[in-house]
């Protein structure tokens, strides 16, 4: 079962701080600069702590970048 915790926006700004070193440092910026500039909504903002979340565990390098793909993709979609 997934969580069933709702994260806010400043769980979610820490928890890519946590992992911004396995990012992008252009990926990290789009994020600040959406986080700052968008309303987001709070189903989004639980997939984005749980993918930036994905990136603590140490992952090969495929699944690594499927995690990354998967940022990308919610950050495309909250835009």
């Amino acid at each position: 079962m997934g969580c069933m915790m709702d994260h806010p926006l400043s769980d979610v700004k820490q928890k890519l701080e946590a992992v911004q070193e396995k990012l992008e440092k252009s990926l990290v910026e789009r994020l600040a600069h959406s986080f700052e500039t968008t309303s987001w909504e709070q189903g989004s903002l639980n997939e984005m702590f749980h993918a930036l979340k994905k990136l603590e565990k140490n992952r090969s390098e495929s699944e690594q970048k499927q995690v990354i793909e998967g940022i990308q993709s919610i950050l495309t979609n909250q835009s």
